[in-house]
């Protein structure tokens, strides 16, 4: 076991797995580690990949609806791009004659949905379809295994 904090009265802190430490390498750091760090392999582990695209997910649909909210992006900009417009599609029959507000957090809400569906389940086709049975066989990869499907790329940009 790796403590990694000793903060606190009666809790020890952070003790976390090799895997969230090297997925956390990805940011770089210039600080002294109480533990050893991992080393970077040709690819991160399964766990860092999908860590990776969920902090992308996370992070472009809050900007996306700071930009909306603030109105820097208006909603007429969004129209002409696809995977927006068939996500609002899809959110106004679910809550037909909603506010705009409430429309366009539930438009985020499918927006997410399918780009996290998509990524889970192309990731998972990848896993199968190319049989790799271990830690070190994902990490030997030149290019990574969690992403996104070849029909969701084009459009998630």
């Amino acid at each position: 076991m790796d403590w990694l904090e000793d903060r606190y009265p009666g809790f020890r802190g952070l003790n976390l797995s090799h895997e969230t430490r090297e997925g956390i390498l990805k940011h770089g750091c210039s600080w002294e580690h109480p533990v050893p760090v991992p080393a970077l392999a040709s690819c991160p582990s399964l766990e860092a990949q999908l860590a990776d695209h969920a902090d992308e997910i996370a992070y472009l649909h809050h900007d996306l609806d700071d930009g909306l909210r603030s109105g820097l992006i208006r909603l007429e900009q969004l129209a002409a791009v696809a995977l927006w417009s068939e996500a609002r599609a899809t959110a106004e029959k679910r809550v037909g004659g909603a506010s705009g507000r409430v429309l366009r957090s539930q438009v985020l809400v499918v927006l997410i949905n399918r780009l996290v569906t998509d990524l889970l389940e192309a990731s998972a086709a990848r896993l199968v379809g190319e049989a790799l049975g271990s830690a070190a066989a994902v990490r030997a990869r030149k290019d990574p295994v969690v992403g996104f499907s070849r029909e969701m790329q084009p459009r998630k940009e």
